[in-house]
């Protein structure tokens, strides 16, 4: 599990330090899910991976980044690094 075993190692809580998490769970509440749907469809891609990670900027509302699927730490490092 990426939040157990990937978010706790020190280097990537460092650089999580620089974000604000939101998390859409999208398993139990039908309109959560069509929000889900809404949202990964603005960057041009669907996927049934779950989990999806995105870097959004709240002020432009722009997508910076998306990486479907986890990832181990030295993944989650460079694509917050790249993106961030």
């Amino acid at each position: 599990m990426v939040e157990k075993n990937v978010f706790t190692d020190s280097a990537v809580a460092e650089i999580l330090s620089n974000y604000v998490e939101a998390r859409l769970h999208t398993n139990r509440d039908p309109a959560l899910v069509e929000l889900q749907r809404e949202f990964t469809a603005r960057t041009g891609e669907r996927s049934i991976a779950q989990p999806i990670y995105m870097i959004y900027d709240p002020e432009s509302g722009e997508i910076l980044g998306r990486h479907d699927g986890a990832f181990d730490a030295a993944g989650a490092i460079e694509f917050l690094s790249r993106e961030g």
